[in-house]
């Protein structure tokens, strides 16, 4: 080897063992090493909980989802924008109302691009023995909160105390 060389090692074959991320509210290790085809069951049964941890609620963000989510939003973007800049149109007027529609779609495209998507693999306690995990997840344990948190398509967003019997018709939103 000279002075400036690259010397790049790569496998053939799959690595033996996956390290995951353990985020969140849990007294136990934030990363473990383990073997390749382990289970999300596998990684809660090492997981050591503490009295603010919500493990019902477990999350699982996975690197190469939020890849592929990223790539699904471009693509749907990218026919968004070819669709409004294609569209025809019949007169001097629909053309000017076109032109303009497609500049603000053009502005809304390009804020969409910037988005991060997390990667979120939605998770359900009845086959969360079949869910392999891959090097780079991160699984997060909620921790416990007495809010209720309210957001959407409501006028004002908030955070509502939880109350035992309360309904949302009886918060103050």
């Amino acid at each position: 080897m000279q002075n400036g060389d690259t010397l790049i090692v790569s496998t053939d074959r799959y690595a033996g063992t996956i390290q995951v991320r353990v985020e969140g509210a849990h007294s136990g290790e934030h990363a473990m090493v383990l073997p390749y085809g382990s289970t999300m069951r596998a990684v809660l049964e090492k997981v050591r909980p503490n009295s603010m941890s919500q493990m019902n609620a477990v999350q699982l963000y996975r690197p190469s989802v939020a890849q592929r989510q990223k790539e699904m939003l471009n693509l749907s973007l990218q026919k968004l924008e070819e669709a409004s800049l294609s569209a025809q149109s019949s007169t001097k007027e629909e053309a000017s109302l076109r032109m303009q529609e497609a500049q603000l779609i053009s502005r809304f495209v390009a804020k969409a691009r910037t988005v991060v998507p997390k990667g979120e693999v939605i998770l359900n306690e009845s086959n969360i023995d079949s869910v392999l995990l891959e090097d780079g997840d991160v699984i997060n344990i909620p921790e416990k909160t007495s809010l209720v948190m309210v957001h959407g398509e409501v006028l004002f967003p908030n955070a509502v105390s939880w109350q035992k019997g309360m309904c949302f018709r009886h918060a103050s939103l």
